[in-house]
């Protein structure tokens, strides 16, 4: 039951993904991110991976509640959270490492985070890319449905991309 539970929470996750690029305001993306987050760590956890999958989840909660606060102040992240955070994937994932696997969230985590700093589109779209493809292997190792989020994941980006590329062209 408790692995049922888990993938219900994966495909759960999925469904955040694919619904993600829908919402209008930047605040709704963010509160659907910090969702889907939670419920990725919720099925890794039940999964019994309890390492730095979960713990990356969370400093990625995190992150994104920073993003809404300064969303609501209508302020910038300085550079030194940015530089705080990427210490913190990499410190919380020293801390929950276990196995090689264990390694694979860490360098997810930091990917996204630097998507997140990048102004271009095109690149934070290919660290994206990166980030999911990380999670794609980690996911299929512990063999967790969230591996379906992050094939939502590369298909929203990759039409993404597509669009930019082609009003670009136009």
């Amino acid at each position: 039951m408790i692995y049922i539970t888990a993938q219900i929470f994966g495909f759960m996750a999925t469904a955040c993904c694919l619904i993600g690029p829908l919402f209008k305001y930047k605040w709704q993306i963010l509160v659907n991110s910090a969702v889907a987050n939670l419920l990725v760590a919720l099925n890794f956890f039940l999964l019994g991976e309890v390492g730095t999958g979960v713990i990356m989840n969370f400093v990625a909660i995190l992150q994104i509640v920073v993003s809404l606060i300064h969303l609501y102040k209508q302020t910038s992240v300085t550079h030194t959270e940015k530089v705080v955070f990427l210490i913190m994937y990499a410190a919380c994932g020293a801390l929950g490492f276990k196995k090689l696997v264990d390694i694979l969230p860490v360098i997810g985590a930091i990917l996204l985070s630097i998507s997140v700093f990048i102004r271009d589109e095109q690149r934070t779209r290919i660290y994206m890319l990166s980030n999911a493809a990380v999670w794609i292997i980690y996911d299929i190792i512990i063999g967790s449905s969230t591996v379906f989020a992050q094939f939502a994941t590369v298909i929203m980006t990759c039409t993404a991309m597509y669009k930019y590329r082609s009003k670009r062209n136009d």
